[in-house]
């Protein structure tokens, strides 16, 4: 929101390795430049020595990435919604037995 409202443009951080940049900081304000369409965002660039050995990554688009090691999240509300979306599952599930 504070990119839309408030002109919040800080600038990511990231490394450069062969010719591409990895993003370290700011996986959702360059996520949001790019649904916005915008040409360019402001990159902080960390350069290492470059007789260090780095394992390769895979190139894969921002929109393809997939979500990894997320913790559990701890939060009262959220596992009332969990557990309310559950029953409801289930109750689906039990109507559409009983209908056939």
């Amino acid at each position: 929101m504070k990119v839309m409202t408030e002109d919040y443009d800080v600038p990511i951080i990231g490394v450069k390795r062969d010719g591409d940049y990895f993003i370290l900081d700011g996986h959702h304000r360059s996520f949001i430049a790019r649904k916005l369409r915008r040409k360019s965002i402001g990159i902080y660039v960390i350069v290492f020595p470059s007789e260090k050995d780095y394992r390769a990554y895979s190139k894969e688009p921002l929109e393809g990435l997939r979500i990894r090691h997320v913790a559990p999240i701890r939060d009262p509300i959220l596992t009332t919604w969990e557990q309310i979306l559950t029953i409801t599952k289930y109750y689906e599930l039990f109507t559409a037995a009983i209908s056939r």
